[in-house]
């Protein structure tokens, strides 16, 4: 199981309808023993001109989607990847996340 800290960079998966399955990057303010409470970088707060903060449990494995998309069995809080990916390479195949109009 992964270990957080305050001040860890993280990307959390949205289980909110009509955002159900996007992942939103994020900051950690506290750690508790079960959860941990972020301040998103690109999501507002409702109530104000704040970003949303709120608290995520820590480890939960997502759940299967109606349409059968999503990878079954991941984390829903996982270590936000590196900015620069441009060493990478990819097969053929292989499953992947990508940033798309700002999300």
């Amino acid at each position: 199981m992964l270990s957080f800290e305050v001040g860890d960079n993280l990307e959390v998966l949205c289980h909110d309808s009509g955002m159900r399955g996007c992942w939103f990057r994020c900051k950690v303010l506290q750690v508790s023993q079960k959860r941990l409470k972020v301040q998103y970088d690109d999501i507002q707060d409702y109530d104000g001109p704040e970003k949303l903060e709120e608290w995520v449990p820590s480890y939960r494995i997502a759940e299967s989607d109606k349409l059968g998309m999503r990878y079954t069995g991941c984390i829903t809080v996982r270590p936000r990847p590196l900015e620069d990916s441009s060493d990478f390479s990819f097969e053929l195949g292989v499953r992947v996340d990508a940033w798309w109009s700002d999300g």
